[in-house]
């Protein structure tokens, strides 16, 4: 098939696209996340994991946070994976409480204490690369002035993960 340069052929992403049975899924977004927003993406979240998809997310709060919700009320713990940017102490006390409901009902959650030294934001990316190594496809919740999401994306497309984005303004 004919390359773009970035990643899959169109041939190579249709039968991705046309894959059936489960999913390793990254479902990632913008902390800036309006309420209706993050009622949708708490449905997606649980359409996927009920599906039978393994969902891979992070533990910030907004969209993160709206996956993990989703995801929990699907009541199948173990199709849901938080990479966390930092230490479980370096994130916000609402991200703690729902990171500890996640630990009690048997998520996997990991923290890339290593990153603690640098900034969130940077952190933050680093994080982002080490879920998209770990799945299929990505789908990010962003929106057009957010450059941490655009490379993201750009990333998973030059690495041969399908990407959905649905950007929030």
């Amino acid at each position: 098939g004919e390359e773009d340069g970035f990643g899959a052929s169109p041939e190579e992403e249709l039968n991705k696209l046309m894959k059936t049975g489960p999913m390793r899924v990254a479902m990632l977004g913008t902390r800036e996340c309006p309420f209706q927003h993050q009622q949708e993406i708490e449905l997606l979240s649980e359409a996927r994991v009920s599906r039978g998809d393994h969902v891979f997310t992070s533990g910030s709060s907004g969209t993160n946070s709206s996956v993990i919700r989703g995801a929990l009320k699907a009541g199948r713990p173990n199709l849901l994976t938080v990479v966390l940017p930092q230490s479980l102490n370096k994130q916000s006390q609402e991200s703690q409480t729902l990171l500890k409901q996640c630990k009690n009902a048997g998520v996997k959650v990991f923290s890339l204490s290593e990153n603690d030294k640098l900034s969130l934001a940077d952190a933050a990316c680093v994080c982002n690369t080490n879920v998209l190594q770990r799945v299929d496809r990505l789908v990010a919740f962003a929106s057009h002035e957010s450059p941490v999401y655009m490379r993201l994306i750009e990333e998973a497309k030059q690495a041969g993960v399908l990407a959905t984005a649905f950007f929030m303004d």
